[in-house]
């Protein structure tokens, strides 16, 4: 027979919510229905939102994939240990699923093969299950993407071409290829999963790849889908035509191509919806007690400054604006307007456990009433390339060595961008300038000197 304690134990064990964390990459907040009316790709987000903590200017630490990870799992500002991509094998740094382990939590993650987060990075630590979906992937799709990196380091722009013609030829049969695991693959593994190991309480990280660059998720369903079919044939030659040379310089070559591009990206995302809606309203019926956080890494850019893509680094609210979604089984709703970031999410992982953790910088975000200004902070490695990391993980490098450190604070109505060494120095007013285009820093009477101190003094510290 069980003792009392073992009884009690168990009681207290079961009464502690599961928390699921769902993160979805390159989810930009102005394309979610509820930052942006004009956009109609979330409805479930949208709806789920009515009963959620709606966060309206949460930003992320830092940009892309490979390094603002590092500071949600960590809790710390981006860069503390270094320019890392990922966690370093160091055992002062504590992530949050040691935390949650810690205190009798068991943890899992499963992620739809995003190669900035494979296992050898260190994002492994503290999980009893980490899937990070290579095996689910394509190999092919991989291996022929590790090939162009290598040829682009040793051949002509000219031989380049004619191989990026090839390869457009042949994916012109508009069977778009999977590059990652899929939205409704990953969830049939997580309810299958959940299924056979009902242990209570549950971290649990999902991690959805579906509206990520090339944006081939929606292709088939969801593009140009009010025109009529030659209209969609069109856009889609025009899509896979210019997607390899926008991608290599980071730019698209007009107007309509940026509009192709957000279309497909719109497509991709009301993928990305339904199949988040699915595994939430499955797991909400199973188990009522569970604190949901849905959120994005990082947005994306369509020429807003001269780029498309995450991978040319910056600042701008198009790169590091994200939506962040927190849902309590009370259902509570409330709007909260002060700039927040993902750095605080694992302070309100651990405070939702009822954990305290004075390692974590930021916030709990569910019961502090006023957030600190390491809410306010971005870093980014200057002139860092995405090609640059690409190489870096290919050659199965953790640090990324010889570049400075742009930073950034934001507030929900300005935004002040610093270069360490003073190469670039912005600073914009949000209210009346929401796409960051007047530099204002020449302008003695518009900045505000409070923003300016705060951050010079975050970054003498570093």
């Amino acid at each position: 027979m069980r003792s009392f304690y073992a009884i009690i134990v168990h009681y207290m064990s079961v009464k502690k919510p599961n928390i699921v964390f769902i993160t979805i990459d390159s989810l930009r907040a102005d394309f979610v229905g509820i930052y942006n009316k004009n956009e109609k790709n979330t409805p479930f987000l949208d709806a789920f939102a009515q009963k959620s903590l709606v966060f309206t200017n949460a930003i992320a630490p830092a940009n892309p994939t490979f390094f603002c990870y590092c500071s949600i799992m960590t809790g710390t500002l981006p860069f503390a240990f270094g320019n890392y991509l990922g966690i370093p094998n160091n055992k002062k740094i504590k992530t949050i699923a040691e935390v949650l382990k810690s205190s009798g939590y068991n943890t899992y993650a499963f992620l739809a093969d995003s190669p900035a987060l494979y296992s050898m990075y260190g994002y492994d630590r503290g999980f009893d299950v980490y899937d990070d979906g290579y095996e689910d992937s394509s190999k092919i799709y991989h291996a022929f993407l590790e090939f162009l990196f290598r040829l682009r380091e040793k051949t002509p722009e000219v031989m380049i071409n004619i191989g990026e013609s090839i390869h457009t030829l042949l994916k012109a049969t508009f069977l778009s290829p999977n590059h990652a695991v899929k939205g409704d693959k990953l969830n049939q593994k997580v309810i299958q999963f959940l299924g056979t190991n009902k242990k209570e309480p549950f971290f649990l990280w999902l991690h959805y790849m579906d509206n990520h660059l090339p944006y081939f998720g929606g292709l088939n369903k969801n593009f140009f889908r009010s025109k009529n079919l030659i209209q969609r044939i069109t856009n889609k030659f025009i899509f896979y035509k210019e997607l390899a040379p926008s991608l290599r310089r980071m730019r698209t070559k007009n107007k309509k191509t940026t509009e192709i591009f957000k279309e497909a990206y719109r497509s991709s995302i009301k993928n990305t919806d339904a199949y988040v809606g699915s595994v939430i309203q499955s797991l909400k019926n199973t188990y009522p007690n569970t604190v949901f956080i849905v959120t994005s890494d990082h947005g994306e850019a369509f020429m807003d400054h001269g780029v498309v893509g995450h991978g040319a680094l910056s600042l701008y609210n198009e790169l590091i604006r994200i939506p962040l979604l927190i849902h309590l089984p009370s259902e509570k709703s409330k709007i909260i307007a002060e700039t927040v970031s993902l750095i605080s999410i694992a302070k309100t992982i651990a405070g939702s456990a009822g954990i305290t953790t004075p390692q974590f910088k930021g916030n709990d975000l569910i019961s502090d009433q006023k957030f600190s200004t390491d809410n306010n902070i971005s870093c980014i490695l200057y002139k860092c390339l995405s090609p640059n990391i690409h190489l870096g993980i290919l050659d199965n490098e953790t640090e990324i060595k010889g570049y400075n450190k742009l930073w950034s604070f934001t507030t929900p109505n300005e935004k002040y961008i610093l270069e360490k060494d003073g190469e670039i120095e912005e600073y914009y007013h949000l209210s009346s300038d929401p796409f960051e285009k007047k530099n204002l820093m020449n302008d003695t009477r518009e900045k505000n000197i409070k923003i300016i101190k705060s951050l010079r003094k975050i970054i003498g510290k570093r």
